[in-house]
């Protein structure tokens, strides 16, 4: 039998503590936002395929539509406390995208994963309701190659 071994990138968070000024609730929302990439070329990635010039015509209006697309999701959630995010590049593209979520405030945790693609995972949280208390990224193999989960306390 032959196995299929995909490489996964998993994040694992751990909410120790929370508090919520004032809420009896919040929301917590994952969405995968499909290959959301820069458009500059990382010399140590094989990230190719999502900058100018290439078959994907990736460049920096549809890399700031796909923002706004984004913030627009976010808006019909009603901006979430929590938001897990999937098939990110890096850092930077999470940046990017709280800046152009106007109506809520959102800062960001990542950690680079060793994805060949550069595929990476993150958490959007809004820092009006939370902080972070410790945020830890652990990586072991596995027979997918590495799990990565990553552990997030709030408090």
């Amino acid at each position: 039998m032959r196995f299929f071994k995909p490489i996964f990138v998993f994040a694992f968070i751990s909410i120790s503590f929370l508090h919520l000024q004032g809420q009896s609730s919040f929301q917590v929302a994952f969405y995968n936002v499909e290959n959301l990439f820069d458009t500059i070329s990382d010399p140590n990635k094989l990230d190719t395929e999502f900058i100018p010039g290439t078959k994907t015509d990736w460049n920096s209006v549809r890399y700031w539509k796909k923002q706004q697309d984004l913030s627009a999701v976010f808006d019909s959630m009603e901006w979430p406390e929590i938001i897990g995010v999937s098939e990110i590049e890096n850092a930077t593209v999470l940046k990017d995208l709280c800046k152009t979520i106007k109506d809520k405030k959102y800062d960001y945790v990542h950690y680079d994963a060793p994805d060949m693609r550069g595929i990476d995972v993150g958490l959007l949280y809004q820092p009006r309701f939370m902080k972070i208390f410790s945020s830890k990224n652990y990586m072991w193999p596995s027979r997918w190659r590495f799990l990565i989960p990553t552990v997030i306390s709030f408090m």
